[in-house]
Formats: structure tokens, sequence, C-alpha cells
């Protein structure tokens, strides 16, 4: 009778190899998934600092005035700064995912018209190892990001 209750239960070596496996399953599900939401949090920060930047340009032709953007390294933002027609400041920031590290970025600004100086900002993404330019157009005040060669 006792050897009919043994054959019916796992062994403790059995149970700690199903454990292990599970805990390994588990542990590249998790890899995978970091993987895929910095990822999708890169994609999610060039998406938010093109509408921004569009937001800008629009604001700044319809209440004729400019807008600065800078580069705050404590809080890993671009802040998009202007002064409303009450002379009241405001800003709205795109906040930098932490897989991409800002090479140079100097201030820009952006005039009454849209229009912006030409010049390059330099980002470099953690996750893919490439490094990005943000290639600013003076002749219509918008911008191209492109992979450095």
């Amino acid at each position: 009778m006792l050897a009919m209750i043994k054959q019916k239960g796992f062994t403790l070596l059995e149970t700690l190899i199903v454990l292990g496996l599970i805990s390994l399953t588990f542990s590249f599900g998790t890899l995978q998934l970091r993987q895929i939401r910095d990822a999708s949090n890169e994609r999610h920060f060039w998406q938010a600092l093109q509408q921004e930047w569009q937001v800008s340009q629009t604001r700044a032709q319809g209440d004729n005035n400019g807008t600065d953007i800078v580069y705050l390294a404590g809080p890993q933002i671009i802040r998009f700064k202007w002064r409303a027609a009450d002379y009241t400041t405001h800003y709205n920031d795109v906040a930098i995912p932490v897989t991409i590290k800002v090479v140079s970025f100097a201030p820009l600004k952006m005039l009454a018209n849209g229009y912006v100086k030409a010049q390059t900002q330099k980002f470099r993404s953690m996750l893919t190892n490439q490094t990005y330019d943000m290639k600013v157009q003076l002749a219509w005040g918008g911008y191209y990001v492109a992979v450095e060669k």
C-alpha cells in the first residue's frame, strides 16, 4: 500500500525540475517584454517630440510668439517654453526614455513665423546602439531624424 502512494505523487526532484522550467519560461518572457516596452517607449518619444514641435510651430504662427526648446539634463526632458499673449510663461515637456542618451542638444529658438536656425541635435539609443541625428531645417522650420553612419 505504501508503494501505491509513492507512485501517485511527485518526488521532490520532479517538483524542483517542474518549478525550474516554469521559472525559466517566465524569465525569458519578462526579458522579451522589457525589450518590447523599451522599443515602444523610444517610438513614443519620437512621436511626442514631433507632435510638440508641430504644435509649437502652429502656436508660433497663430499667436505671433516664439518658442524656446531646451534640453534639461536633470529630469531628462526636452522643454518647449513660450509666453502667451497675457505674458504668462507656459511649457510642455517631452520625457526622454532611459534607453536614449542625449549626446548634444543646443538650445533652439523657434521664431514667431515658425522658423528655427539650422542645426543638428544628437541622441544615442542604448537599445539599438545607434546614434540619431535630429537635423533642423532652416527653410521650412521642420526637422528630420537620420541614423548616423
